[in-house]
């Protein structure tokens, strides 16, 4: 009869360490979801992006023998090598023989290309 007594407490103890052990772990409602990230301002290529690209790009990317026949002149051909001309913006690779875009400048054209590259 001891020897069922025993058993019997080990057995309880054990439940009761487990139930406690789960009763603690975080419910949903505990757990803290950061709030999403508010919406950019819709960047327009007509008065913010294309007046980047005139004043840097359009120098030597004009519509008189481009360099690699690459004109940065229209929406269209903007359109069309915007990540290419991003990229070598963002590593200060362009525009050759001019200042550097500012930070500022740099996340404009990114925005204005991860939205889409709408022709507002």
């Amino acid at each position: 009869m001891m020897k069922t007594t025993k058993t019997v407490h080990l057995k309880i103890a054990l439940l009761s360490s487990l139930s406690l052990a789960f009763s603690c772990s975080a419910d949903k409602e505990d757990v803290v979801t950061p709030p999403p990230n508010p919406p950019a301002a819709e960047v327009k290529f007509s008065t913010q992006v294309l007046p980047i690209f005139t004043a840097s790009c359009a120098g030597c990317h004009g519509a008189t023998n481009p360099p690699n026949g690459i004109s940065l002149t229209t929406y269209a051909q903007i359109s069309a090598n915007a990540t290419a001309a991003y990229n070598a913006i963002q590593a200060d690779r362009m525009p050759k023989g001019g200042p550097a875009l500012s930070a500022t400048q740099k996340a404009l054209i990114k925005a204005w290309i991860d939205a889409g590259k709408k022709d507002n």
